[in-house]
């Protein structure tokens, strides 16, 4: 025991050793093993090699290939550029480059050399740096570094590479041709190329301009479109039979009661998920950036719809325990981990239709998110104010907006003069009420009316009210979306950061003696990470050549100016094919009155299912633009919610019924299931003119029981007869499952039974009487007395 002891002991120290000779030796610029990969999978290296030549080779993902990780494509090698340090260069600085290579053929990559090149000339047209960056066009470059790479990636890994390119290689000598520069990463075997990427550098120098341009974002606060069917469909799983609990919600939601079964856990995950995405998103607030928040989501999410009686604007500080552990910014790194305390215990909000800790941070977060920077209120549900609007559905907009001047959102200090609208014609313009001064719009929607050499500001002036219209090649980067005339493609994170850098540097050196202010808007569906959408905004404003700015600013701004770009008219309507149409609309109609008369007839109608009347809202929401087919998801949804409920109130089974008399009573059961009191009306259809019910009884079934409604029928003949039974609301909506009765109708038996009878009667009370008088006669008058015999 001692010896083997000893052996191991110095087995372990001559590990030791060799692990520290390859962590001294190992080159300072290949990238560490991943954390979180197996040993399998873990970069190897080839010590000896220089800096500018590592390579490492580790395993590729089965599946689920990173973003920031070159794709495994079958039959080809991929080349991805991951990070550049530093993303803005100045004068006198390395430029170091790393990415992936990913070997997706059957043969093992080597002896291949990699090569830097960069663009010899500073783009100034943003639709050129987007078509480069694209691959769509060609351009001047320079060749700044050559390396070859000798470690071998084999078949279905992936290697990570770092080289080095010293500033004096580049070429950016010239400090007026500041702004970006493409660089292309490109691997060759011989004389072919089998694999390249693009990114973007960006040369700030110091001739870069004394005033920059004015920018201001706007990142929505809203539920996408899987997020909000999450929201309608929440613990929806549960079987038919499942009570439903009276915990108020407000939209197209039924809850069943959390004691029979729990949520099921996908849509729990997407629930939380949404919530801690809202808290991070709320963090984001600063200058320069504009959050445009629905009212509805916050309330579903655990915010008050209404405030408390007497409160006024919240002021109060949130306590640590309360807020994010870390709060994101246009010039900090976003962090939305929520602290301990956000994981507490659990209760339900008021108002909320999901349960989430006592201590809410969602409320402190909106609080703080008013006091550092500006918050605008969306119509209740984001409802699409074009799409209402080209129906001419003017109360529904007026509703929207009324619901929401009333919420919470707005109590805390949200804004309720601007809206922020997907398509701006003169139609909506005119739904809009005046209280609405400022718009936020797409620029299509307003486009300028003369050529122009640069770009003009994104603000107007249009019946006396602001319109901010977006910038659209900067609002697809901030999207993380590249859009050229013929493509559209996603964005890794390092490209999303330097298109917005890039094109934001052209847009200033265009014309950099104009004070200009540019809106830049995230698509509902697209504010998906805080975390990167933070770098993102800091990459966008955090320049020498770009500054945040208000919106309160920026609608000044216009509104003093003299020198407003002359823009084309309004459309008087410009319909879009995504937007709701007349038969979803009056298709949502019909289930919310259903589904309102169905609640109808419950004890509490008001703590029970309160929202799922408000499909007509959640249907009208401007989200479903991106997902049309969602739109009808929703409402089938919905209309499920209602048969859920149907399901749990019917007729219990019957024998059949043997019917006699000419009106009679029909005694039928009704059940129920629901955690509360249902007040029905039973009425009962015949297949036959033989049997004819009278008239329909209102009963009340008890919670988790049952109760007898005793129904009037009038015979009038015989037969066998099918009745159905409906359980109704009192406007006759089917509230409950129907069932089949069946009866054998033999309406004369009765009637001949009492003839036959009456005849009987009859006919023994004569044989009683006969009989009797002919006893009588038979024994006569009694004889005289016999006389005495003589003594």
């Amino acid at each position: 025991m001692t010896r083997q002891w000893s052996i191991r002991r110095a087995a372990r120290f001559l590990c030791g050793i060799t692990a520290s000779l390859a962590l001294a030796l190992a080159p300072s610029v290949c990238c560490a093993a991943q954390p979180g990969l197996p040993p399998s999978q873990a970069p190897v290296t080839q010590p000896g090699l220089p800096p500018s030549q590592a390579l490492a080779a580790q395993s590729a993902p089965a599946a689920g290939t990173a973003p920031s990780q070159a794709p495994l494509v079958e039959g080809e090698v991929t080349l991805r550029v991951d990070a550049l340090a530093p993303e803005v260069l100045t004068k006198g600085q390395d430029l170091t480059v790393s990415g992936t290579i990913t070997n997706g053929t059957q043969e093992t990559l080597d002896r291949a050399a990699l090569s830097v090149q960069v663009q010899d000339h500073t783009e100034i047209i943003t639709t050129d740096l987007e078509s480069w960056l694209a691959d769509e066009r060609e351009s001047s470059l320079t060749t700044s570094l050559t390396q070859d790479l000798h470690a071998p990636v084999p078949p279905g890994a992936t290697g990570t590479f770092s080289v080095t390119v010293p500033a004096a290689d580049l070429p950016l000598s010239s400090t007026r041709e500041w702004g970006p520069r493409g660089v292309q990463v490109s691997l060759a075997q011989g004389a072919t190329t089998v694999a390249k990427d693009r990114s973007l550098l960006i040369w700030s120098s110091d001739a870069t301009p004394s005033r920059a341009t004015g920018v201001t974002t706007v990142i929505p606060v809203t539920a996408s479109p899987s997020e909000l069917i999450a929201l309608s469909t929440v613990a929806l799983s549960p079987p038919a039979s499942t009570e439903f609990s009276t915990q108020p919600a407000d939209s197209a939601t039924v809850l069943p009661a959390q004691d029979p079964a729990p949520a099921p856990s996908g849509v729990t995950t997407t629930v939380e998920r949404l919530r801690q995405r809202v808290l991070g998103l709320l963090a984001l607030a600063g200058d320069g950036v504009v959050l445009a928040v629905d009212p509805a989501l916050l309330k579903a999410l655990g915010v008050p719809a209404t405030p408390p009686p007497g409160s006024g604007q919240a002021t109060a500080s949130p306590t640590p325990a309360e807020t994010p552990s870390a709060e994101p910014s246009p010039t900090t790194s976003a962090s939305t981990t929520p602290s301990p305390s956000s994981t507490a215990t659990s209760t339900a909000s008021p108002g909320a239709k999901y349960a989430f800790p006592a201590t809410d941070p969602l409320t402190a977060a909106l609080t703080k998110a008013v006091s550092a920077g500006e918050v605008i209120a969306l119509p209740w549900n984001d409802a699409d104010v074009p799409a209402l609007a080209h129906l001419g559905e003017t109360d529904l907009i007026s509703s929207a907006l009324e619901r929401s001047a009333s919420s919470q959102t707005v109590a805390a200090g949200a804004a309720t003069d601007t809206a922020w609208v997907e398509d701006l014609d003169s139609q909506t313009l005119s739904a809009l009420p005046a209280s609405t001064t400022t718009l936020i719009a797409p620029a299509s929607a307003a486009p300028v009316a003369e050529d122009l050499t640069y770009t003009p500001s994104g603000t107007t002036l249009i019946d006396d009210r602001v319109v901010l219209l977006s910038d659209p090649s900067l609002s697809q980067a901030l999207a993380s979306t590249l859009s050229t005339g013929s493509s559209r493609s996603p964005l890794c994170e390092l490209d999303s950061r330097q298109l917005l850098r890039g094109l934001s540097a052209i847009i200033t050196r265009q014309a950099p003696a104009l004070n200009r202010n540019l809106v830049v808007t995230l698509g509902r569906g697209a504010a998906t990470n805080p975390q990167a959408l933070g770098r993102r905004l800091e990459a966008l404003m955090g320049n020498s050549w770009s500054e945040p700015r208000t919106l309160s600013r920026i609608v000044s701004d216009t509104r003093a100016s003299q020198n407003l770009v002359e823009r084309q008219d309004l459309a008087q309507q410009s319909v879009s094919q995504t937007e709701l149409s007349t038969s979803e609309l009056e298709q949502a109609r019909d289930v919310e009155h259903t589904l309102g008369s169905i609640v109808g007839v419950l004890a509490s109608p008001t703590t029970q299912l309160e929202g799922v009347t408000q499909v007509v809202s959640t249907v009208t929401s401007t989200v479903w633009r991106d997902d049309p087919s969602g739109r009808q998801r929703a409402l089938t949804a919905d209309h499920q919610v209602g048969t859920r409920i149907t399901q749990s109130l019917g007729a219990a089974p019957s024998s059949t019924i043997n019917l006699i008399a000419q009106s009679a009573d029909v005694p039928v059961r009704i059940t129920s299931s629901l955690n509360q009191a249902a007040t029905v009306q039973v009425r009962i259809f015949s297949s036959s003119t033989r049997l004819q019910p009278l008239k329909p009884v209102t009963i009340t079934v008890p919670a988790r029981g049952g109760a007898v409604a005793s129904l009037p029928v009038s015979a009038v003949g015989s037969g066998d007869v099918n009745l159905t039974i409906h359980i109704l609301a009192p406007d006759g909506t089917v509230v409950g499952t129907p069932a089949i009765l069946h009866m054998r109708v033999r309406a004369n038996w009765e009637s001949r039974g009492v003839r036959v009878g009456a005849s009987a009667l009859v006919i023994l009370l004569v044989v009683g009487v006969v009989r009797t008088i002919r006893s009588g006669r038979r024994q006569g008058p009694r004889s005289a007395a016999a006389p005495h015999p003589a003594t």
